[in-house]
């Protein structure tokens, strides 16, 4: 049985977000959230303005949602393309923060990057490993989206936020546990 601590604090925490025009960021955290809290998970998507997914939950929320497709591509433009909710706040564009970002991450193939001011999803191509350099995946996502939303927050264009994100998760699936080495050496 799934248990959400506080689907409520979630939901605040979105909805601050947007009232105040800062900008939501969300993981989905594994395929069976999509399937076990439906509704929270759709409650919440109007309000994110940047969503981090697997394959698999990308694929589960298509199944959710009943898309036509299971082509990655097309079902990450498609979840980059669900209405957002709007603004009252006149200092806030309504254009501007109907931008959403979706970011598709597949193991061992190219991250997908999609959004909904641009028709075609982008592909980032990662670096491929043997079996023997891999030593653990247990937080590569979470290593992924720290490296994306750093870049992010630093102002840097979202080719680089990604390519941050990559280079993150890669270092983190060489060593033990979710950690990083104690020298980074991403450059952009």
């Amino acid at each position: 049985m799934i248990k959400i601590v506080s689907p409520d604090s979630v939901m605040c925490l979105a909805q601050h977000a947007h009232e105040w025009g800062k900008d939501f960021a969300f993981n989905m955290g594994a395929s069976y959230v999509v399937h076990k809290c439906t509704n929270l998970v759709m409650d919440i998507f109007p309000y994110i303005d940047f969503l981090f997914c697997s394959a698999d939950e990308a694929l589960a929320f298509a199944t959710v949602k009943g898309y036509h497709t299971r082509d990655l591509k097309q079902v990450a433009k498609l979840m980059a393309d669900e209405p957002k909710a709007s603004y009252n706040n006149p200092r806030i564009s309504n254009a501007y923060k109907a931008l959403r970002v979706v970011v598709v991450t597949q193991r061992d193939k190219p991250v997908l990057m999609a959004k909904t001011d641009v028709f075609n999803t982008k592909e980032y191509p990662v670096p491929i490993f043997t079996d023997n350099e891999i030593v653990d995946t247990s937080g590569a996502g979470d290593a992924f989206i720290g490296g994306f939303l750093a870049m992010y927050i630093d102002g840097r264009h979202l080719d680089i936020c990604v390519a941050c994100g990559i280079y993150c998760a890669s270092q983190c699936v060489q060593l033990s546990g979710c950690t990083l080495p104690a020298k980074m050496t991403f450059k952009c």
